[in-house]
């Protein structure tokens, strides 16, 4: 059966959930499309939070509560096979009737051990590659375009460095993002507060002699005897250059 689901991470157990109470075993699942909707075998599954969280719960009760994040990591890497990996490791899971997390002699658990690395290190990279930028509006505001969908996962990081700002963060290729404002983080999509990009107006005064002395520091720290571009790009990859503001004059 191909399965179609909204997008979410709880539909996507919703799915898995329906897959087993129904007894129709998933071939495909996928997001919305018009070319999906068309397939006369497809499945539109409504989400539903009580059976995704059947799910997780069934899931804990075996591997342990590590794998939630397993599982959602894997959901935020946005890979073609994501929903079908996680649906493969829960029919494993099932089968067996025991923890399988550790178990690096599957390809599958393997593959999905990598990914969670992969999007470990881009929740990393967002952590040091934020640029704030004060506002006029009296918020400060940073633009980002990560490799995956890791907004879910660094707002804590933020909340805890800058818990006295208002501050926003919004990802201008999936258009959602996290704003706190008045000790609450609230993730938010399509929202007014977010924008693509910020202009030179959007700025206050301070923030603009501010980035100045920054893009001065920046210039002047470097040693040019000891310049190594290879080892630079390493560290930080060209993809992020246009959103920090140390690379753009």
């Amino acid at each position: 059966m191909q399965y179609r689901y909204d997008g979410t991470y709880e539909g996507l157990l919703t799915v898995i959930f329906d897959s087993y109470a129904n007894r129709r075993r998933a071939t495909s699942i996928t997001t919305d499309s018009p070319e999906v909707q068309l397939a006369l075998s497809s499945c539109r599954t409504t989400t539903d939070k009580s059976k995704a969280d059947r799910v997780l719960k069934k899931m804990k009760e075996i591997c342990g509560k590590k794998v939630s994040l397993f599982f959602f990591k894997n959901f935020l890497s946005e890979k073609e096979e994501r929903e079908m990996n996680i649906y493969r490791f829960i029919q494993r899971v099932i089968r067996e009737n025991k923890n399988v997390l550790g178990d690096f002699r599957d390809p599958l658990i393997v593959e999905m051990q990598r990914t969670i690395k992969q999007v470990d290190r881009e929740v990393h990279r967002m952590h040091a590659f934020v640029r704030f930028q004060e506002t006029t509006d009296g918020k400060y505001m940073a633009l980002i375009r990560p490799d995956f969908d890791v907004v879910p996962l660094i707002g804590p990081h933020f909340v805890k460095r800058y818990p006295g700002f208002e501050w926003v963060i919004y990802d201008i290729q999936r258009h959602k993002g996290i704003h706190f404002t008045e000790g609450q983080l609230v993730y938010v999509k399509g929202n007014a507060l977010m924008k693509s990009e910020l202009s030179h107006d959007d700025l206050t005064g301070r923030e603009k002699a501010i980035q100045g002395l920054w893009r001065t520091y920046f210039r002047h720290v470097s040693i040019g005897e000891r310049k190594n571009d290879r080892l630079h790009v390493q560290h930080i990859p060209k993809r992020y250059w246009p959103l920090l503001t140390e690379k753009n004059e």
